[in-house]
């Protein structure tokens, strides 16, 4: 299938592997640009590795992974991984997050994802 003029990317979310496998692989066929996963059932990465696992062409990024619940140092290895387990196809999208969600799932005191990153939690 040929791409289509504006590059349209879905949402993928933590499925059994047959399902997500047969999500991941109709995402491709249909000509999507990509597919994120984000940071709202845990992080994002295993579901992207497992997407990478049965695609060839599609780009799977995190749509977003929560900076401040994670060193930069792991949040930097885990994205190369990634890249390196999806070909190249790896688009690391990292962001904010409310403070109900960073301080009370991931019990990270709430700052301003720039600070946390720079100073390398």
């Amino acid at each position: 299938m040929t791409q289509p003029d504006r590059p349209y990317w879905g949402a993928i979310v933590p499925l059994p592997a047959p399902l997500l496998a047969s999500f991941a692989r109709q995402a491709e066929e249909l000509g999507l640009a990509g597919l994120f996963a984000t940071q709202v059932h845990g992080a994002p990465f295993s579901t992207l590795a497992a997407a990478a696992m049965v695609t060839e062409r599609i780009q799977l990024g995190t749509g977003i992974a929560i900076a401040s619940t994670r060193s930069p140092f792991e949040t930097a290895m885990t994205a190369m991984d990634l890249d390196r387990i999806s070909g190249g196809r790896f688009v690391l999208g990292l962001g904010a997050s409310t403070t109900s969600w960073t301080e009370g799932m991931y019990g990270v005191a709430s700052e301003r994802p720039r600070s946390a990153t720079r100073r390398g939690r």
